[in-house]
């Protein structure tokens, strides 16, 4: 456990998280970092059982942040960038954002420089993402022709708007969906099946 520290608009910020690092080198690794939700914080991914999961495969290193869920664009370049340059990660990255975690890639399809996002996502994993309604279909029209990054949208067998959104992504992002059993947070419902799910992904 420890804290990245990046700095965005002059700002110095401290994001808590925890971390395991594969068996092998950076560049021999699949990197998962992983944001969450509103009324959950980076123990949830330990107390699930989800971290030890993932953390358990040799080819993996994860990091499980306390990001703010009103994160934009820049905090995740930010984040990212600090720990790459603290050798804890390679780029690009997985990254998983459940509910309104999923603000971050939103923003950076308004806001950033779209082309840039491949250079530090190549998968994009968002789990019942409401963020993506405000996302106009030219911007994830925009998003579906990025090279070198794919989409995993998740959804649980109990959460209509979730399922939505997931339909929303694959109409206009050509994303994969997964209907997982649970509510919204899915993910913590089935954590098994999730963890499978994602390594699955990452190929």
């Amino acid at each position: 456990m420890g804290d990245i520290i990046y700095s965005v608009y002059g700002e110095t910020r401290h994001v808590p998280y925890y971390h395991c690092a594969s068996n092998f080198s950076p560049d021999q690794s699949h990197h998962l970092v992983l944001l969450h939700g509103a009324r959950f914080t980076k123990e949830d991914w330990k107390s699930s059982g989800i971290f030890e999961t993932l953390c358990s495969n040799p080819h993996v290193s994860v990091s499980a942040m306390d990001l703010s869920i009103e994160a934009g664009h820049r905090d995740i370049a930010g984040m990212l960038s600090a720990m790459k340059e603290e050798a804890q990660i390679n780029l690009p990255v997985t990254l998983i954002t459940p509910s309104a975690s999923g603000m971050g890639i939103v923003d950076w399809m308004s806001n950033g420089r779209l082309p840039d996002l491949p250079k530090y996502v190549q998968k994009w994993i968002p789990v019942a993402c409401f963020a993506v309604s405000a996302a106009t279909e030219d911007q994830l029209a925009r998003l579906s022709r990025l090279e070198h990054f794919d989409v995993l949208a998740i959804f649980g067998s109990k959460d209509r708007g979730g399922r939505d959104i997931s339909t929303r992504l694959e109409d206009y992002v050509g994303a994969r969906s997964l209907e997982l059993d649970g509510g919204h947070a899915c993910y913590l419902d089935s954590p098994h099946e999730f963890s499978s799910a994602v390594l699955k992904f990452l190929g």
